[in-house]
C-alpha cells in the first residue's frame, strides 16, 4: 500500500522558511508535501476557533484540516509535525536523526502516533497516566483512511477554553506544582530554557505554556481513546544516546547563556 507523506511546520512568523536547516530539509525530502502554518495569522478551524486559541495544538489541527482536502483517494498517510521552536532549542543533528527514524516507521499497519520517549515527571503522572510521554515539538501520525476525517489532536470540548480552565486535571495540585517548578525554576540550569528564576514570564506567556504542557500531557491518552496507538522511537542505540547527551548539554548551555544575558540586562537597566 502506498503512503503519502506530509510535513506540517508550525511557526509564529515566516522566519522558518529562511532557516538553513528548514531549506535543507525541503531539499532532502522534496518529493513530500510541505505545509506551513503561521499561527500569527487570523485564521480559523472548521469548529470555529482561531488557529492560535490552543496555540500549537490548534495550529497542528489546521494542518490536519488542510491535508484532508488533499487526500480524497488516499488510503493511508503519514504526517510529520514540527514546531519551529525546535530550531532554537535542540541540536539540528538530533532533529535530522529523529525525522529519519520517524519516516522509517511508516510501514505500520495501524494508525499510530510516533515520537520520542520521554520519562514522565513524578508530578505529571496524575495527568499522563503513564511512565512515559511523547514531546510534541516533533512527532508523526500514521493514519488509515477511516481515521483521517474524524481525528482531533485535543479534546473538542476545549473549543470552549473555559471548559479547559475548569478541568480538574488542569487544576490538579501536582500538575500546578510541576508547572511552577518548570516555569519558575530555582536552579540555574533547571526548568524551561526560556524561563528564569530572576525574571517571571508575563501572565499571558505563563498561561500559554501551562495550556500547551497540559495538552501535550493529555495527547497520547486522548489519541488512544480514538484507537491511535503509540510507537516510541527506539532509544537503545549508542549513537542515539550520544546525540541525546549532546542535546542535553546544548540545552544546559543555552539556559546559562539566556539567563546570564537576562540577568546582566536587568543589572544594566537597573
Amino acid at each position: 500500500m502506498n503512503i503519502k507523506i506530509f510535513f506540517v511546520f508550525l511557526t509564529f512568523s515566516n522566519d522558518c522558511i529562511y532557516n538553513k536547516f528548514f531549506i535543507n530539509l525541503i531539499s532532502k525530502y522534496k518529493y513530500f508535501d510541505f505545509i506551513i502554518i503561521n499561527n500569527s495569522k487570523e485564521d480559523y478551524l472548521n469548529c470555529g476557533i482561531r488557529i492560535n486559541d490552543l496555540y500549537e495544538f490548534t495550529g497542528y489541527q489546521k494542518g490536519l484540516e488542510i491535508i484532508r482536502t488533499k487526500i480524497k483517494y488516499t488510503e493511508k498517510i503519514q504526517i510529520i509535525f514540527i514546531n519551529d521552536t525546535i530550531f532554537r532549542s535542540h541540536l539540528k543533528i538530533l532533529v535530522s536523526y529523529l525525522i529519519k527514524k520517524i519516516i522509517k516507521y511508516n510501514k505500520s499497519n495501524k494508525s499510530c502516533i510516533i515520537g520520542m520517549k520521554q520519562k514522565t515527571p513524578i508530578l505529571m503522572k496524575d495527568i499522563v497516566l503513564s511512565d512515559y510521554f511523547l514531546p510534541t515539538y516533533l512527532f508523526s501520525l500514521i493514519l488509515e483512511r477511516k481515521d483521517i476525517d474524524k481525528l482531533y489532536l485535543f479534546n473538542p470540548n476545549y473549543v470552549d477554553i473555559n471548559i479547559l480552565y475548569k478541568d480538574s486535571d488542569f487544576n490538579n495540585k501536582n500538575f500546578l506544582t510541576h508547572i511552577n517548578n518548570w516555569l519558575l525554576p530555582k536552579s540555574l540550569i533547571g526548568g524551561w530554557y526560556q524561563s528564569s528564576a530572576t525574571s517571571r514570564l508575563s501572565d499571558a506567556h505563563f498561561l500559554r505554556k501551562k495550556v500547551t504542557i497540559f495538552l501535550e500531557a493529555k495527547l497520547q491518552n486522548f489519541l488512544d481513546s480514538q484507537h491511535i496507538h503509540i510507537v516510541y522511537i527506539p532509544d537503545d542505540s549508542n549513537y542515539f544516546k550520544f546525540l541525546m547527551f549532546l542535546d542535553r548539554l546544548y540545552t544546559i548551555l543555552l539556559k546559562l547563556q539566556l539567563r546570564t544575558k537576562n540577568y546582566l540586562m536587568r543589572v544594566i537597566c537597573g
